[in-house]
């Protein structure tokens, strides 16, 4: 009897990988969820966020797992004061160049980490479109700070408008009891315009202070307060100007004073970095490219605010830059 080897190999050959399939198809079975299981050790990076930014910032933005938390200004701000809140967090989005942390250096570096373990300063500076110079928070967005008025309708180009030769004649267009400000104590908004008029305005606080009907703890009660007819203006964002350009008050029209030869300042809303023990998240450098993105920063006009990249702007946000 003869007998073909060639064909004996190739049955040997077939019914040996037929064998080996199931251990192949078990291996894979058993080994695989341990696989991808390991890819989800990476805990969520947990981003703390300044609840101005609701419509801009959501956990879909990002290109892995997030953990969003949103809070009032005051709530952060008091957050940074205690520390303990900032071991649960990552990145903290909306930090005011104002505040405390911004100011002392002390204190920033024993809570925040240098943007250059992250990213290239030099390449963010290529990026940014306003004056910046930190070596620890990063621009993400911003506004300028001052008086909002109410001019009735009809008088915008006649005897009243927005624009004055001086602080003076500012002052003097207001009656007394009728502006609204805010305590630099407990809002960002206070401090920028305490420190804007201490800058330009020495000696003018006595003349202002009949005008004053109170001083509100942030910018939310004085945004509830300034549609009361007896208000006349409060100090407010420039860009809040468009809000009531799309939500007007009745028989008036919002307008950003603006005073002959004298800039408003810039308060700034910045991100920062957490120190940690056990090292910092894979996922920081990714997170803070999104930031700067350009999905993220065409958004920010949503939040009544600038974008800090070089973006296309609607074209209320240029007629009430200062």
């Amino acid at each position: 009897m003869e007998i073909n080897i060639g064909s004996l190999r190739y049955q040997y050959l077939f019914w040996y990988h037929c064998e080996k399939l199931p251990f192949c198809f078990l291996f894979f079975l058993i080994f695989t969820p341990q696989i991808s299981a390991s890819s989800s050790l990476i805990k969520p990076l947990r981003i703390l966020v300044h609840d101005s930014f609701k419509q801009v910032i959501g956990a879909d933005n990002f290109f892995h797992p997030v953990e969003i938390k949103f809070v009032t200004g005051s709530k952060l701000r008091l957050m940074l004061m205690w520390g303990k809140a900032l071991k649960k967090n990552d990145i903290v989005i909306g930090l005011i160049d104002e505040d405390i942390f911004a100011q002392e250096s002390a204190q920033k570096k024993v809570c925040f980490e240098k943007l250059g373990v992250f990213v290239s300063i030099e390449n963010l500076k290529t990026k940014i479109n306003i004056p910046w110079d930190s070596d620890y928070f990063m621009p993400f967005g911003y506004a300028y700070v001052g008086f909002l008025v109410k001019i009735k309708k009809g008088q915008e180009n006649k005897k009243r408008n927005a624009n004055f030769n001086d602080f003076h004649n500012f002052s003097a267009s207001l009656k007394n009891n009728s502006l609204i400000l805010s305590d630099p104590r407990f809002s960002s908004i206070g401090r920028v315009y305490q420190k804007w008029i201490q800058r330009n305005f020495k000696g003018i606080t006595a003349e202002l202070q009949p005008k004053i009907l109170t001083h509100t703890k942030g910018w939310s009660g004085a945004f509830s307060l300034f549609k009361q007819p007896q208000v006349q203006a409060m100090v407010g964002y420039n860009t809040t100007a468009i809000f009531y350009q799309k939500n007007p008050l009745p028989g008036v029209q919002v307008q950003f004073v603006k005073i002959k030869n004298i800039l408003a300042p810039l308060q700034v809303f910045s991100v920062g970095i957490l120190k940690k023990k056990q090292g910092h998240h894979p996922y920081i450098r990714a997170a803070l490219n999104v930031l700067l993105s350009q999905t993220i920063q065409e958004k920010m006009t949503e939040a009544y605010l600038y974008p800090v990249t070089d973006t296309e702007l609607p074209k209320a946000f240029a007629e009430v830059s200062p």
